[in-house]
């Protein structure tokens, strides 16, 4: 459980009350929660908060709210737990995509029958079992990130008081790993010992610039058009990183000095967010 978010629903519910009651069904002459976890965890935190204050404290934090629900089989059960987690802000996309991938093998499902169960999107309930089947670099990127430069609102990277740039987590998103997905697949086909590091490379490139799907949809496509599967701007070079053709985070950057001699790759993807962006001012 997240201790920041869990510290913010303790101070929720010690200033209003619990909003929402647990759901639990009855196992024995035991109660076993099916969904509400992190709800009765903050009541027992609470609970063992006020115990060292006064009693009428602790008396609010006995006991918690509770809805029953009666003949709940074990694979609703993991239904119920599967669509809590599903629905809560702070789940990453690997988290919901091993979630998913594991109902549906447990209980042999089609993802029609996975999508009917758990309410999601078709679409979505598709990416998200692409995202359980990536590759390891793939999906760390999205649960781990990668370390990238830490920019104030200028644009500019923040510094420590050593001096050295100060560094923040960032991680992929659902949309943008399956990009990154595809060009994995297109670099195993050429150079398997090398997927990985292609990937990985790209990956940290895109995330220290801050780019746009839009932007990752652009180089992936246009690195695996190329004839010869090399990430371009990516690979392993003597001396210091060129500096990129184009960013496009806060604000679309063009190096024209570095037209003539781009890679095609990039000369592409430039074109086609060039493209983009005449359609957007168009409509």
């Amino acid at each position: 459980m997240d201790e920041g978010a869990l510290a913010e629903l303790m101070a929720s519910i010690r200033d209003h009350g619990l909003l929402q009651p647990i759901t639990v069904r009855k196992v024995g002459i035991r109660y076993q929660v099916i969904a509400g976890h992190r709800r009765l965890e903050a009541f027992r935190r609470l609970l063992a908060d006020a115990e060292h204050q006064d009693e009428a404290t602790a008396e609010r934090f006995r006991t918690i709210p509770s809805h029953e629900k009666f003949d709940v089989t074990d694979e609703e059960m993991a239904l119920f737990a599967l669509v809590e987690n599903l629905q809560r802000d702070d789940l990453s996309p690997l988290d919901a995509a091993l979630g998913l991938s594991r109902f549906q093998d447990a209980h042999q499902l089609s993802t029609e029958a996975l999508t009917r169960r758990t309410g999601l999107e078709l679409d979505r309930v598709k990416r998200l079992l692409r995202l359980s089947r990536a590759p390891k670099v793939i999906q760390e990127a999205c649960h781990l990130g990668v370390l990238v430069d830490e920019m104030d609102e200028r644009g500019s990277v923040k510094l420590l008081p050593s001096g050295n740039p100060k560094h923040q987590r960032s991680r992929l998103d659902l949309m943008a790993a399956l990009e990154f997905a595809k060009l994995h697949a297109h670099a195993m086909k050429a150079s398997p010992k090398k997927a990985d590091e292609r990937t990985a490379r790209a990956i940290q490139r895109a995330l220290s610039e801050r780019w746009s799907f839009r932007r990752v949809q652009s180089f992936c496509r246009a690195s695996i058009a190329t004839v010869e599967p090399e990430v371009a701007g990516v690979e392993a070079a003597a001396g210091p990183t060129p500096l990129p053709l184009f960013s496009d985070g806060q604000e679309l950057l063009i190096r024209r000095g570095q037209l003539r001699s781009a890679a095609p790759t990039e000369r592409a993807a430039l074109r086609q967010l060039l493209t983009a962006l005449v359609e957007e001012l168009a409509s």
